[in-house]
């Protein structure tokens, strides 16, 4: 069976990086953006014979257009004005890649050689066993997937196929980030503080998302994620149905009257009570959050101010138009406050 292309997986392509970001890729391409490239001089990213140098400089739209603006100096079809997206893409062409790097399975064939790969495995097996998970449900992602990490500074990026078990594996860890005992504790507030401005994130009570961050913390001492992804059977590539077009920028208040797909890349959460304070006047229904920041951080009932880009979406099987507030992309620089 063909392997359909899922976000947090790796690419290859002209000896450069590439993380695939969502489950929406034209025929033949993935939407991705590069992340390690190739370099002469020494760095803490070395798969044996290669050095690498990371090209974002943080997490967030800002700096994926920084790793991308660095490698289009090199590569100048990297970015292509896609129809579907109304937008200008990154698009790496399949039939050049000589492998796709797959989470589940990089996780199969990790042996434990250094550190790293011990902890990432005896986190796995804890995880594991407390959530009734089976083990091949988790996976890998970041510079252990594409096996160029380091095990003093490289951090344990894992992943958690489908929706059932990242329900399973989120009440798990709300669990264990309190367990001392087994060698986990939380996120640091400091570390949401120093996170919070790269995601556009300001005048907001951190204290008040701290425990709602169940998928980042420690585990003896190393800094651990986990990231959900779609099962390959929960994984339809969408391409083509819904077309998007960007309205330019729009700010609104609004209250979050439910999460429709808190997990998956692209966050969606339903809005209602909305006012417009500054754009076109439309019904915006929708936050959708191309940064994964937002995973499962807003909740029914709260109160935000967003300055975001209006997007209208076009469902061409049902003939029906919508319009949302999309942050977390590259085409303006968007914020988001709570309360």
């Amino acid at each position: 069976m063909k392997h359909i292309i899922r976000d947090k997986e790796y690419v290859e392509w002209n000896k450069i990086y590439y993380h695939i970001v969502g489950y929406e890729h034209p025929p033949g391409y993935a939407l991705a953006f590069p992340k390690y490239a190739p370099t002469n001089k020494k760095t803490p990213w070395y798969d044996g014979t290669t050095y690498y140098e990371r090209l974002i400089p943080h997490y967030g739209a800002e700096g994926i257009n920084v790793s991308i603006n660095k490698i289009k100096e090199k590569i100048e079809n990297l970015t292509r004005w896609d129809n579907i997206f109304g937008a200008n893409v990154p698009l790496i062409p399949l039939s050049q890649v000589k492998t796709i790097y797959i989470p589940e399975t990089r996780l199969s064939t990790i042996e434990g050689k250094d550190t790293l790969e011990h902890l990432a495995l005896e986190l796995v097996d804890i995880l594991s066993s407390h959530s009734n998970i089976p083990k091949y449900f988790f996976g890998v992602t970041g510079t252990l997937l594409i096996g160029i990490h380091n095990e003093h500074i490289s951090d344990i990026d894992l992943t958690i196929s489908g929706k059932n078990s990242t329900e399973k594996i989120k009440n798990t860890l709300k669990t264990l980030l309190e367990d001392k005992s087994k060698g986990f504790s939380q996120y640091s507030i400091e570390n949401i503080m120093n996170d919070a401005p790269y995601h556009g994130l300001y005048n907001t009570n951190i204290h008040q998302l701290f425990n709602r961050i169940w998928y980042k913390g420690f585990f003896k001492k190393k800094p651990f994620s986990i990231s959900p992804i779609k099962t390959e059977q929960e994984t339809i590539n969408t391409y083509g149905r819904y077309i998007y077009r960007s309205m330019g920028s729009i700010e609104l208040t609004a209250t979050i009257n439910k999460p429709i797909d808190p997990f998956f890349s692209p966050i969606r959460y339903e809005l209602s009570n909305v006012s417009i304070l500054s754009g076109v006047s439309l019904i915006i229904n929708e936050l959708v959050s191309y940064d994964s920041f937002y995973l499962d951080l807003l909740k029914a009932g709260d109160r935000i101010y967003v300055k975001g880009l209006l997007q209208e979406v076009f469902d061409t099987l049902n003939r029906t138009k919508t319009f949302r507030v999309a942050i977390g992309v590259r085409e303006i620089k968007t914020s988001l406050k709570i309360g």
